[in-house]
């Protein structure tokens, strides 16, 4: 994890990236990208760029599953060789119930049952981060945008599981898969890691 970070600390193909970015903007990529390359190094993955694709996805190296999240000033990224974790996928929001009149945007009543009992704003605020850590460890084998309604979320024994929903525009892909959400709110903050289901 690291703070936000100024344009000094990017790569010349990371730059390119930022050339009409408000600062703001810029300090969150730099951030996000500092974090990147510690999880990188991790793996025994010398410090290099990592730009940005058509997609504005990160470009990570070859063999690896990656994922990068922030919020407020904090920049936390996660890393794995595939033939180990094959898809990974990391959120970190502000641990802020959601008000009650964006619930209905985020989550559905099934959703929110997944969370039962715990009060409707924060199972919201969980639900929108397990959606987010489930669709950026999808969204790189899929590549289709799609919204909250792709993922359902539902409880299996002690597990919390992801996965692309019925009636939905991910259901029918061959890469679509279940996933296995962790989820940890602590000092101000709900983190949420999206791993591969056994």
């Amino acid at each position: 994890m690291t703070d936000f970070a100024d344009r000094t600390s990017l790569f010349d193909a990371e730059q390119d990236a930022m050339v009409h970015a408000v600062p703001r903007r810029i300090a969150e990529f730099a951030g996000g990208r500092q974090a990147a390359r510690a999880a990188l190094e991790g793996l025994g993955i010398d410090p290099r760029a990592i730009p940005m694709g058509p997609d504005r996805m990160p470009v990570w190296p070859q063999g690896v599953a990656a994922s990068i999240t922030h919020a407020d000033r904090l920049c936390l990224a996660v890393a794995a060789w595939k033939s180990a974790i094959p898809i990974l996928g990391v959120d970190l929001e502000t641990a802020i119930p959601i008000p009650p009149q964006l619930v209905p945007e985020i989550a559905s009543d099934a959703d929110l049952d997944a969370y039962a009992p715990l009060p409707r704003g924060e199972a919201a605020l969980r639900v929108f981060s397990a959606k987010e850590a489930a669709y950026k460890a999808l969204y790189p084998e899929i590549r289709e945008v799609a919204g909250f309604d792709a993922i359902t979320l539902r409880r299996s024994g002690t597990a919390l599981l992801a996965e692309p929903a019925r009636a939905g525009p991910w259901h029918h892909h061959p890469a679509a898969r279940a996933l296995v959400i962790r989820q940890w709110w602590r000092g101000g903050h709900l983190l949420s890691l999206a791993l591969p289901a056994a």
